[in-house]
């Protein structure tokens, strides 16, 4: 909490308000469960897509699901849903009109700063896919897949509109979700490796205050890292996420799990939304209002830390590759991954 009020960043400052609103709120959203729970018994299954967002943390999720929701007619789990974690849909509809949409191109660590900002609602998540002791559950049983089939069944109904979702930890357990939801659509965010470890060292210090400190899903097997080498480490789990996206696409197929480099994306954000277009509303209006309405964003891959440091991320990561620690793709191939677009 010192360090998340040190930052002087306002979507930390509005996260840790909305953590005390939330507690000051709870007796209302008790209430309100009441009536969300008779949405879920009567809803049917989702028939429309559904749009999950996902991949490695520290590739762009936030800003593309930003974007995805300010340009696509789709509803979504708002800062808002955070402060009725029991009772979602009924709080949407009840308040949802209060606060409009307003989406700004800013986070802090995937904490926006605003009550219509998307939220990656863990909250909604933990309900059907709480973490094992591998830090993640791939297994979902008859129970949970029901719930979830009513959840996002009633969640559509309440607001007739595809609904996405944001959660970085998807990419390693996707087929699991794939297989309950059959409408659902994954877009798997990449980004060049070093630049992943470099921002996850940076959130180990600037969140945990300690660089040793793992943050967000790891490799469950670090049997092979050596003790205190927090450089091997970082590195492990960025190529971790590698071999789980492209083993999640094996799983899944292209056609529903989409890979998409965050570099790309920052080049042509317009691309990613006329393709969701074209084949989740079966149309591209505007194809040329697009490319001029969504400006590319700057791409945030510069140096940050120690050169020396960066240089040993470079060189861990070249030769974790040799020695067959990643499965995945190499950097220079996800671009060909883009989307599955001809050039």
């Amino acid at each position: 909490m010192f360090r998340m009020i040190a930052s002087r960043d306002r979507a930390a400052w509005f996260t840790l308000y909305l953590m005390g609103l939330g507690l000051l709120l709870t007796p209302i959203d008790m209430l309100l469960a009441r009536f969300e729970r008779r949405q879920y018994q009567r809803a049917a299954a989702p028939q429309k897509p559904i749009i999950f967002v996902c991949g490695a943390p520290r590739t762009g999720t936030t800003l593309v699901s930003q974007v995805l929701i300010k340009d696509l007619p789709v509803s979504y789990f708002s800062n808002l849903t955070s402060l009725f974690p029991r009772s979602p849909i009924v709080a949407n509809r009840l308040f949802g009109r209060l606060i409009g949409r307003k989406i700004a191109y800013h986070s802090y660590y995937s904490k926006t700063n605003h009550l219509s900002g998307p939220n990656d609602a863990f909250y909604i998540w933990n309900r059907w896919m709480a973490e094992d002791e591998t830090g993640m559950q791939c297994v979902l049983i008859e129970s949970e897949i029901d719930e979830m089939v009513r959840f996002f069944g009633a969640y559509e109904e309440a607001f007739q509109r595809p609904v996405l979702g944001k959660n970085n930890s998807l990419n390693t357990r996707a087929n699991a979700v794939a297989r309950a939801l059959p409408t659902a659509i994954f877009i798997c965010m990449t980004r060049d490796p070093a630049y992943v470890a470099q921002s996850l060292l940076q959130a180990r210090l600037e969140i945990q205050g300690d660089i040793s400190a793992s943050l967000w899903v790891d490799n469950p097997d670090k049997s092979h890292v050596e003790s205190g080498n927090y450089v091997q480490a970082v590195c492990d789990q960025v190529l971790y996420h590698e071999r789980k996206i492209a083993e999640q696409q094996r799983l899944i197929g292209a056609d529903r799990y989409w890979i998409v480099p965050y570099e790309e994306f920052c080049r042509e954000p317009a691309r990613l939304v006329m393709r969701l277009y074209e084949e989740v509303w079966g149309e591209i209006t505007e194809v040329d209002i697009f490319g001029s309405r969504i400006e590319p964003f700057e791409i945030a891959n510069k140096i940050r830390i120690d050169p020396k440091v960066f240089a040993e991320v470079q060189r861990t990561i070249a030769r974790m590759r040799r020695e067959g620690s990643s499965l995945g793709l190499a950097p220079e191939q996800w671009k060909d991954h883009w989307l599955g677009w001809p050039e």
